[in-house]
């Protein structure tokens, strides 16, 4: 998602990010979202900015695993952090929910074998429970 320079700052991504949210979570389900991680990469401060944006609208951040994004331009992966807009007040997950929502990006979003190095190296991170912060 992203809003063109010049329409920042008049609510529009926040709308949108309502819209989609209450659309969402209305159906008993959740949104999930992969942020590209500020301790990583050149672009650091554009980075922090689209988490201060998330966090406003609402999201959480899946704290205390490393979820590393397939790498698009076939180079190296990215560093990335997931977030989402959970369901009510929960303020942690199950470690076998967190890996099937895992094993479903990488398999149904990016077409990965679930065995792939880079699959086994994401889902070692993921512990019992995960916050949500």
């Amino acid at each position: 998602m992203a809003v063109s320079k010049d329409m920042r700052g008049k609510g529009i991504g926040m709308s949108f990010i309502e819209m989609l949210t209450h659309k969402v979570v209305s159906s008993g389900k959740s949104v999930v979202l992969e942020v590209e991680d500020p301790s990583s990469g050149d672009n650091v401060n554009q980075r922090k900015r689209r988490i201060t944006f998330y966090r406003r609208s609402g999201a959480k951040m899946l704290k205390g695993m490393k979820y590393l994004l397939p790498p698009l331009d076939g180079t190296k992966p990215t560093d990335m952090l997931l977030f989402a807009y959970p369901l009510g007040s929960t303020s942690s997950l199950s470690g076998n929910s967190v890996r099937k929502l895992v094993s479903a990006l990488y398999e149904q979003v990016y077409g990965m074998d679930l065995h792939h190095p880079l699959v086994a190296k994401t889902m070692s991170t993921i512990g019992e429970r995960i916050a949500l912060v």
